[in-house]
């Protein structure tokens, strides 16, 4: 990942990530968004006590990114991407249903 975010509070360049210590919402959500192991290990390190807390609630696999166990983060990672490919096609298709009802009404 290489990405500078400018007047922001994360520089992240070749999978290296420095975060500032600040800004607690903003270490929330990088634990509630960031989609690599690495990253999320990194984080967890840095902000163990968000990442505890978001463990605990909408993000369980923040415990493997808290042991620093990559292989469980790649695993929890993918069923978190199982989870919204289901959603997402369960919302399409209700949502294409009732498109095809409103067309033919």
């Amino acid at each position: 990942m290489r990405a500078l975010l400018m007047g922001g509070q994360a520089c992240v360049f070749y999978g290296a990530a420095e975060f500032s210590r600040d800004t607690p919402e903003r270490a929330l959500f990088w634990l509630r968004e960031a989609r690599t192991p690495g990253l999320l290990v990194e984080l967890a390190r840095q902000f163990p006590l968000e990442a505890a807390a978001l463990a605990a609630g909408p993000r369980p696999l923040l415990h493997a990114a808290l042991r620093g166990d990559e292989a469980g983060l790649e695993s929890g990672l993918a069923e978190e991407e199982r989870a919204k490919r289901a959603a997402d096609r369960t919302y399409w298709i209700a949502l294409k249903q009732e498109l095809e009802r409103m067309r033919h009404a």
